[in-house]
């Protein structure tokens, strides 16, 4: 149950940080006049602000927390 808790928690907070990134991204992708075509204004917004690594630490936060919920879920009970 402890590891269950935890593993909510880690997604919740994963996802509320992915979300947050994503708003400011597109808010400050708004205001690009250029960009590289290729990687477009989102991932634009993301590089040139530094919100890359962010980005990237909250989806590996969600995927650690997929794992541990997983892991949670076909666990056999004694």
């Amino acid at each position: 149950m402890k590891k269950t808790i935890i593993g909510i928690a880690l997604m919740i907070s994963a996802t509320l940080a992915d979300i947050g990134i994503l708003i400011s991204a597109s808010i400050l992708g708004a205001d690009l006049m250029e960009w590289e075509t290729n990687a477009g204004k989102m991932w634009s917004a993301l590089v040139e602000n530094s919100l890359l690594f962010p980005f990237v630490l909250a989806k590996i936060v969600w995927i650690l927390a997929i794992v541990i919920l997983s892991k949670e879920y076909f666990k056999k009970e004694k």
